[in-house]
């Protein structure tokens, strides 16, 4: 997530200052897995989880840009700052219906106008996730750590190709759905830059090691 183009706003996500958190890329390669994104539509170098990605220098929720020309598939972790999320799921919306499966990750904020405007009975389905996510920064926090647990709920918002229905809800259990389809689950050092893994917990929830 970042801060598109030149447009004004308080920082909203968490710990405030930072809208530059990278998605955890643990929950990032089971929604690889299923969607195969191609493009990140809010991301910088460092933290893109796509070859292609529209980056602060890139306007991406101008009128005139058009994602469904960029990618069939699009990973979406919007900034925060006040007013963006709404701008983003709006183009979210239009790409998909241009034809783009258009994957978005957001607090989950139910009773926000925007939701009401640009989520219900326009996004095929809504996954709430089930506990809190981790993102990681560049850099260290306060407290020597390049990973934090998110304080607020998440959930990934889909948006289908040319879908217009009622929108389905779901809790998503992503970790078991991850060990399920990749054996273990790796748990990361949050004080490491590179997300280094110090153990892993396997389908019986016991520890192994790295």
């Amino acid at each position: 997530m970042k801060i598109m183009g030149n447009r004004p706003g308080k920082d909203r996500t968490p710990g405030g200052g930072k809208e530059y958190y990278e998605t955890c890329p643990d929950f990032y390669q089971l929604c690889e897995y299923e969607f195969r994104c191609k493009l990140d539509a809010a991301a910088e170098k460092h933290n893109s989880k796509c070859k292609a990605f529209l980056d602060k220098n890139f306007d991406a929720v101008r009128p005139d840009v058009d994602w469904s020309k960029l990618a069939t598939s699009i990973w979406l972790n919007p900034p925060y700052s006040r007013g963006m999320v709404p701008l983003f799921l709006q183009k979210s919306y239009e790409a998909s219906q241009r034809g783009s499966t258009v994957v978005c990750l957001v607090h989950t904020c139910t009773d926000v106008k925007y939701w009401n405007e640009w989520v219900w009975d326009k996004a095929a389905e809504v996954r709430h996730i089930h506990g809190r996510l981790k993102f990681w920064l560049p850099h260290p926090d306060k407290n020597g750590n390049y990973g934090t647990v998110s304080d607020l709920p998440h959930s990934i918002i889909v948006y289908r190709p040319y879908y217009l229905g009622r929108t389905y809800q779901s809790i998503w259990k992503w970790k078991e759905d991850y060990v399920q389809r990749f054996g273990k689950f790796p748990m990361r050092d949050l004080k490491s830059p590179d997300k280094n893994i110090k153990y892993y917990l396997n389908a019986d929830g016991l520890r192994e090691a790295a």
